[in-house]
């Protein structure tokens, strides 16, 4: 918090990436508070800290493709370098990125199963908003952004809290 009130949300990225930092720094505070004994709870932390960091980092993006008139001359920010387009393209490639990985890695299936499919349904409900708001107006679409990744992180915290 302190590097994006010194300025550095002005450098280019720098705040986005801050942006998706604070935003799993629970998580990873969390995961330095757990025993070192606790290597499985320590692995959930960062496997939720993991999905949400590239989430909220292209929820940023999208949030700067919003804000491209105010941030002119103020501050050099993904759409501005690259245009809307292509930032559009990049924070929902960032998206798809991600889900890939959720969905190819037996690492997420097997820390998160349960004999309730809390985590496939979250999965696919979370998967679907994001496809829908990759097809939506950009407001819209980086609030629907947004909901989805609430939705993933319940699905997977509720997976979690039933073992």
């Amino acid at each position: 918090m302190i590097l994006y009130a010194l300025g550095c949300q002005k450098v280019f990225l720098l705040k986005n990436i801050i942006c998706g930092l604070l935003a799993v720094s629970p998580l990873v505070g969390a995961s330095f508070m757990t025993e070192a004994s606790a290597a499985y709870k320590y692995q959930k932390l960062w496997s939720l800290a993991a999905v949400g960091f590239p989430m909220q980092l292209a929820r940023e993006i999208l949030k700067d493709i919003e804000d491209t008139d105010i941030d002119r001359d103020r501050k050099m920010t993904l759409p501005m370098v690259m245009g809307d387009t292509a930032s559009r393209k990049i924070a929902y490639g960032i998206v798809a990125i991600n889900f890939s990985i959720i969905i190819l890695t037996p690492v997420y299936w097997k820390l998160f199963a349960h004999k309730i499919p809390i985590f496939p349904i979250g999965v696919i409900i979370s998967a679907s908003m994001c496809i829908k708001a990759a097809l939506i107006s950009l407001k819209e679409g980086q609030k629907l952004l947004k909901k989805s990744i609430y939705v993933l992180l319940v699905a997977m915290m509720g997976a979690l809290s039933f073992r």
